[in-house]
């Protein structure tokens, strides 16, 4: 009967107890839900947290964290000049039906052609960018001013007509000419954060996933040392724990302790890259006999972690060796 009624409340039902008509009805949800709010989670798995699933990326970026949009400094690098001046040169020439339609539009809603980009109200370069609501009587003529063109439409503003026709193109070269406009600018949803609302509303020890992978790896160790948590949460976490700060004691013996989780694997210099590869491969237990191979190891590190570095492979060296005698490294 409970999960008949679960099931026809969507998830919730309410218990009440017949012997004691003044007792407050008890509310259960089968939901990962707030009892205060109601904002429920989807079940939480490992692809919830992952910006290369659908399941966890935030739906309005795709997990990239930018959007491809017109970045207006691109599009007017020069606010000294006024709309009749030539302000609007990259999107649209004085003579162009485009700049015609912006200057009608300016003059619709009071704005000078002649006065310098720059003196122009914040409201006023809102219109010129992404237009407005008001409905503007347009005049156009042909090249060869025999015929006059007449429409009446909302004025649809310069940074909205260039991504649009740079999503219905189907010309390279008209794409490749917004492009030089265009930049990647944070995601207004997730500010770069590339995860869905319901992966970082998750906390552990009052952070986010984003929040942690964010830490520097000394920080990050520091605070998982530190995490606070109730004696049947430790048991289950205890074995996560201990491998999650393993894997990051082998970034800290290789001198990347000043790295963060979330670093941009593009972002890392040659040196930081191979020594990445290097800290996954101490992280495996192989049982096996393993041979490695290290083209100067030391590239790109400071002077003072080449020490540091030697010890780590001389110990694997000795690790690896079957005889139990041991081996420096020159």
């Amino acid at each position: 009967s409970f999960e008949t009624a679960l099931k026809l409340g969507d998830g919730l039902a309410q218990v009440h107890d017949l012997d004691d008509d003044k007792a407050a009805p008890l509310l259960f949800s089968s939901k990962f839900s707030c009892p205060v709010c109601d904002y429920a989670l989807p079940e939480l798995e490992p692809r919830l947290f992952s910006f290369n699933s659908p399941y966890g990326a935030c739906p309005d970026c795709s997990g990239l964290g930018f959007k491809r949009k017109i970045d207006t400094h691109l599009l007017v690098p020069d606010e000294s000049l006024s709309l009749t001046g030539g302000v609007l040169d990259k999107y649209a020439n004085t003579e162009s039906i485009y700049f015609q339609m912006v200057a009608q539009a300016a003059k619709a809603h009071g704005i000078d052609l002649d006065k310098p980009f720059s003196e122009l109200t914040e409201e006023q370069k809102h219109v010129i960018f992404y237009g407005s609501d008001k409905v503007v009587h347009y005049k156009f003529l042909s090249k060869s001013s025999e015929f006059e063109h007449n429409q009446k439409k909302s004025f649809e503003g310069v940074v909205n007509s260039l991504e649009r026709r740079y999503v219905e193109t189907t010309s390279k070269m008209i794409r490749d000419w917004i492009e030089t406009m265009m930049n990647d600018i944070p995601c207004e949803k997730c500010h770069g954060k590339r995860l869905s609302d319901e992966a970082l509303s998750v906390r552990v020890g009052g952070l986010n996933i984003h929040e942690v992978t964010s830490m520097s790896i000394l920080q990050l160790i520091d605070f998982l040392q530190h995490l606070k948590l109730s004696s049947r949460d430790r048991e289950i976490a205890h074995p996560i724990l201990k491998e999650v700060i393993t894997r990051l004691r082998f970034l800290t013996n290789v001198g990347l302790d000043y790295l963060t989780l979330g670093r941009a694997a593009g972002s890392l210099s040659g040196g930081e890259s191979q020594r990445v590869k290097l800290a996954t491969e101490l992280a495996k237990k192989d049982t096996g006999k393993t041979m490695y191979i290290l083209d100067e190891p030391t590239t790109g590190l400071h002077f003072a972690d080449v020490q540091k570095l030697l010890d780590v492979l001389n110990r694997l060296v000795n690790l690896g060796n079957t005889d139990r005698k041991s081996t420096r490294l020159n």
